[in-house]
């Protein structure tokens, strides 16, 4: 469990930032931050606790609003500290692999529809003679 001690102030570089990025569940880090009283987000009310699964911020952990209804107010507040950089790098690495790979397997998929429309139309051709 987190300390007051271990807690970012506002004040940080990218402590409060617009866009909450993608989260992974967390057994030990998740539901309304009811132990963080403190930290409301925009709307004035307790924020939740997520863990970042995107970019470089992945495994980070973090506050959110969590008003699930539109409008958010895309409140974040960082817990855990900036990766440092040889490790943002490596996961900045891992997601551009990641990326790519599922460019070619959706290139390959496309390929592969293609090739059975091609097929399914023989057929029918063949069955009419």
């Amino acid at each position: 469990m987190v300390s007051w001690d271990d807690l970012p102030s506002s004040s940080g570089d990218d402590s409060v930032t617009s866009k909450a990025p993608a989260t992974i569940f967390c057994e030990e880090w998740r539901g309304l931050a009811i132990d963080l009283p403190s930290f409301t987000c925009q709307h004035g009310t307790l924020c939740e606790k997520v863990v970042a699964f995107e970019s470089v911020d992945t495994g980070r952990r973090f506050l959110t609003c969590a008003q699930k209804e539109v409008p958010s107010c895309n409140y974040v507040e960082w817990v855990d500290p900036e990766w440092p950089d040889v490790m943002k790098m490596s996961q900045a690495r891992i997601w551009s692999m990641y990326e790519e790979e599922t460019k070619q397997n959706l290139r390959q998929n496309v390929l592969n529809v293609e090739e059975n429309l091609k097929i399914l139309e023989e057929k029918k051709k063949l069955e009419k003679e």
